[in-house]
């Protein structure tokens, strides 16, 4: 079961739909922000904006923490929600079922 209830998703969702131009999300290492903000952008994507084609660009500073991190926790968000995305593995980029790409 998914918690989609968290301070991470409720912000964000919030600061999403009210078009702010910045997200700041604080806590420490392993307090969901990662995920939450993820898990929000997945619905904010396919939901809100689900007649949008738009482009979400994740970084990080290194490819290695990226794929330890966001790359991960997204993949498993995809799974638990059972979201069927295409994936370029080249480029690292994800088509999601409304065409939006998460790259």
């Amino acid at each position: 079961m998914i918690n989609t209830e968290t301070k991470a998703i409720n912000e964000t969702l919030w600061a999403l739909r009210s078009k702010k131009p910045l997200i700041l999300q604080q806590g420490g290492s392993s307090s969901g922000k990662t995920w939450g903000i993820l898990y929000a952008f997945i619905s904010y994507l396919l939901h809100d904006r689900r007649n949008e084609k738009l482009l979400l660009s994740v970084v990080a500073e290194t490819l290695p923490h990226l794929k330890k991190g966001a790359m991960k926790d997204f993949g498993d968000i995809l799974d638990a929600c059972g979201i069927p995305v295409q994936v370029n593995k080249t480029d690292n980029i994800y088509t999601l079922p409304n065409g939006s790409h998460v790259e």
